[in-house]
């Protein structure tokens, strides 16, 4: 009975029946779209903010207010001057902190103090400009005149007369960013964003040895792998590892322990960016302001603050 009206009702209206089948079917496929768009920005957002912070990693905190670089930080090269006519390549690096701000290395245990703080680590960005080349000496080309005025030499001194032919200085730049790894936290920092594709990375033990992991991309150009050397300011490294970012571009060309990259920067005791992992993901808006009101000094950057950016 009931099927038989709706039919005969629905042969009645045709054209209202039609209008209101295209309305919901509409309807309905709007909303598919927005829920397939959202759900795809969603994750396209996240993949793009981890290839940033690392695998655990919810928020970054550095310090708060960027001071202007004095005169002493600025890039300065000596070379030294050589009388025996030696043209060998000189070469000189400056190790930079990167932005010229830092936070105490005990800043770190503060952060790991706060309420629903699980993990925190520190990290110590560097950039690394290296000037390397040679200077040539000149040679002295006589006029041939002679000293037919004023004595053996033309101006009458008794000096060869003539001009410095050639030489001149031929050098090259070369910058690259370094990162200070905390070893003993593999989970946390910005080596967890990326993938070893060859070798390995760092042990836990060391702290102080002379080894780096190298980003793949920076390995490809400068033709790096496993058990090649590379020297930072005279300091020779072993690349232990080659690693790929999952996304995005990596952290730094090269990876060092924190200690040495400390070394290297003459920065004992001192970060640049300090890695959070919070107990609870729905807390972390709370843990930003427990840091931020009691770790004086510091700017706490979560992924939703980079979204937003």
């Amino acid at each position: 009975m009931f099927f038989t009206y709706l039919r005969r009702e629905l042969r009645r209206r045709r054209k209202a029946a039609l209008v209101v089948a295209s309305g919901l079917a509409l309807g309905i496929a709007l909303v598919i779209v927005v829920t397939s768009v959202s759900s795809g920005m969603g994750k396209a957002q996240d993949k793009v903010l981890q290839s940033l912070y690392g695998l655990g990693t919810d928020m970054t905190v550095t310090k708060a207010a960027a001071p202007a670089a004095s005169s002493s930080d600025r890039p300065r090269f000596q070379f030294d001057a050589r009388e025996d006519g030696d043209d060998s390549e000189q070469s000189s690096d400056r190790v930079m902190v990167q932005g010229f701000q830092t936070l105490a290395a005990s800043t770190v245990a503060k952060v790991s103090a706060q309420k629903g703080v699980q993990g925190a680590v520190g990290g110590l960005s560097l950039q690394v400009l290296k000037v390397s080349g040679q200077f040539t000496r000149g040679q002295f080309q006589q006029d041939g005149t002679g000293g037919q005025q004023g004595g053996p030499g033309r101006n009458g001194s008794g000096a060869p007369q003539g001009e410095v032919q050639g030489g001149g200085a031929n050098f090259d730049v070369n910058s690259y960013s370094v990162y200070g790894t905390d070893v003993t936290e593999p989970a946390l920092g910005p080596l967890t964003s990326s993938k070893i594709t060859s070798g390995r990375t760092f042990r836990t033990t060391e702290t102080a040895a002379r080894v780096a992991v190298a980003d793949s991309a920076y390995a490809k150009e400068k033709k790096l792998k496993v058990g090649s050397t590379v020297t930072v300011k005279g300091v020779k490294f072993t690349v232990i590892g080659v690693a790929t970012a999952d996304s995005g571009d990596a952290a730094a060309n090269l990876y060092i322990p924190l200690k040495q990259a400390q070394t290297l920067a003459d920065a004992a005791g001192k970060v640049t960016t300090i890695y959070v992992q919070a107990t609870d993901s729905k807390k972390i808006d709370t843990v930003k302001s427990a840091i931020q009101k009691n770790v004086s000094g510091t700017t706490v950057t979560t992924s939703a603050d980079l979204a937003d950016t």
